[in-house]
């Protein structure tokens, strides 16, 4: 089992920082357009009701189930 803690970041960087990292940069832009594409798509809302209908009737069992239920309450929230 792991000891680490977390540890606060070493730098906080504001937005414009010009000594923010390319790579950094450009994984935040990524991010944040994959969940604006989520959040603008008027399809998401019917996308997330046919995904929570399977998840909830399709698993072999109770295990499975619960397991889906909290990645797709994940994912509906990544789209709000």
């Amino acid at each position: 089992m792991s000891t680490a803690t977390m540890q606060p970041p070493e730098k906080v960087w504001a937005e414009g920082d010009p000594e923010l990292p390319d790579e950094f940069r450009d994984l935040l832009i990524r991010m944040l357009s994959y969940h604006i594409e989520n959040s603008t798509n008027p399809h998401f809302n019917e996308l997330m009701a046919m995904l929570w209908d399977r998840c909830l009737n399709l698993p072999a069992d109770e295990g499975t189930r619960a397991a889906l239920v909290k990645l797709m309450h994940q994912e509906v929230e990544h789209g709000q």
